[in-house]
């Protein structure tokens, strides 16, 4: 998660309960977001344990899919359902096209048309961190406009995928152990850096024979709305961008908005060649592609953005590669199993010039939970769906209302 904190201390392993704050002490972001993740630790588990990896409740099951009153397209009903311990709620019944978290669906929705056959509707839920630029709501006009906390919002979408008798109903998301392996280490002086820091390695576009990465100081989370794409000059809101966090000539923006990061897709990474204040636009290096067919380049209801980033690379396993400040990165020899998006992240410490780093790490990845929906079939005339069963696991509530009766 790209949120400006000073470090992740949340580990399963240490089993720890909860989070005791002391009078007299310190506060700080670390301590409140372990209580945060150990609640939604011990919350998804529960879930998990008690209804399984998938399943609704009987009298508010939500996600129904029935084919439009034409046929030719598809509805979602409202309701309630858990995948992977996750609550995805649908508060509304819309159709499959109009979803508000999968801006693509029509196409999707028209490529399965236009191909007759069986297809298996599912339904893939994760969380999605937000911030002020996502959300602006998330600033506060009494604060003179304050960026202060961040939100994890639970994400839906129901998606097809043509069935077969071997059609598999999850994400497709290995185990940990096949995925790639990232070693960190200092040089004999250690960490020479003067400021505390949390990284961010991420993977952004995997290559035959390695993989490209991009790197951030402070955690991915300098984030600037955009306002407008012209040519290789960018028009950014600075109004909203941390001057102790400033965009320089030699950093890389990542051009983003909801629809590449709703579909699981890395942005354009291009460098900073040239800032200009007062005219709020940011020369860049290369050829800039819009993010929408807008006379400014952008949609803004889509929430265009650019996030900063120090540094880029080339993934070679079994390399040692400088990173900065006395840090080398080595990856392990997995580069088949790089996705974009694959992550590691580590605190650096100037007082005692170590970092945080327990070994060898694999890849973190957005946690993604996929439940079966129906068994659909579209006909090859009409192009006309047709539900053929429903694939929802349903249950009843474990304290039942007995029949009251009067003596």
């Amino acid at each position: 998660m790209k949120g400006d904190f000073s470090r992740r201390t949340f580990r399963p392993e240490r089993r720890y309960a909860g989070v005791l704050q002391q009078q007299g002490r310190v506060s700080v972001d670390a301590d409140w977001n372990e209580q945060v993740e150990i609640g939604r630790y011990q919350r998804q588990a529960l879930a998990r344990d008690l209804i399984g990896p998938c399943g609704g409740p009987r009298d508010a099951a939500g996600f129904e899919i029935t084919p439009s009153d034409d046929g030719a397209g598809l509805s979602i009903g409202a309701g309630r359902y858990y995948a992977g311990g996750l609550l995805a709620e649908n508060h509304a019944a819309c159709a499959f096209d109009e979803q508000p978290d999968l801006l693509s669906a029509g196409r999707h929705l028209a490529d399965a048309t236009g191909k007759p056959g069986r297809y298996l509707a599912y339904l893939d839920v994760w969380e999605r961190l937000m911030t002020a630029v996502e959300d602006p709501d998330l600033l506060d006009p009494a604060l003179g406009g304050a960026d202060t906390t961040v939100r994890l919002k639970t994400v839906w979408q129901v998606r097809l995928r043509a069935a077969t008798d071997k059609s598999r109903t999850d994400c497709g998301e290995p185990a940990a152990n096949d995925r790639p392996v990232l070693d960190v280490r200092t040089t004999d002086s250690g960490y020479v850096g003067l400021e505390n820091r949390l990284y961010l390695v991420e993977v952004h576009d995997p290559g035959k024979a390695g993989a490209a990465f991009k790197w951030s100081r402070e955690n991915g989370s300098v984030l600037v709305a955009l306002r407008r794409v012209d040519g290789a000059t960018l028009a950014l809101d600075w109004t909203r961008t941390d001057r102790l966090l400033p965009i320089e000539p030699g950093m890389w923006l990542e051009l983003l908005d909801d629809a590449l990061e709703l579909d699981g897709q890395a942005g354009q990474l291009l460098q900073v060649a040239a800032i200009n204040e007062a005219s709020g636009t940011v020369e860049l290096t290369g050829d800039v592609r819009p993010l929408a067919e807008t006379e400014g380049g952008v949609e803004p209801r889509l929430h265009p953005k650019a996030r900063r980033w120090d540094g880029v690379g080339e993934a070679t396993a079994g390399n040692w590669l400088p990173l900065e400040d006395g840090i080398e990165i080595s990856f392990g020899d997995a580069t088949g199993a790089y996705r974009p998006g694959d992550y590691w992240t580590f605190a650096a410490r100037p007082a005692n010039r170590s970092l945080e780093w327990l070994g060898p790490q694999s890849a973190s990845r957005t946690a993604h939970h996929c439940c079966p929906l129906a068994l659909l079939e579209v006909g090859s005339r009409r192009r006309s769906w047709r539900v053929l069963g429903d694939r929802r696991r349903l249950f009843r509530p474990l304290a039942g209302v007995d029949r009251v009766r009067c003596c």
